[in-house]
């Protein structure tokens, strides 16, 4: 089943393994949030992006005056 929440995880992992086009996982993983928003795996990802994010706001460059 293309909407179970394991196969599009192994799909996801498995396009970016043979190195498909970015566009192949990200359409697995919009399938994903979409679908199955509460599947750890989600949850995961959404906390590695926004930490990810914070650490990214933590290191911008200061402007000099």
């Amino acid at each position: 089943d293309s909407n179970d929440p394991q196969t599009l995880i192994n799909l996801i992992v498995l396009s970016q393994l043979t190195a498909k086009p970015t566009e192949v996982s990200n359409r697995y993983i919009s399938q994903m949030k979409d679908s199955h928003a509460n599947h750890p795996f989600v949850r995961d990802l959404a906390n590695k992006a926004n930490e990810l994010d914070r650490l990214v706001r933590n290191y911008q460059p200061s402007v000099s005056s």
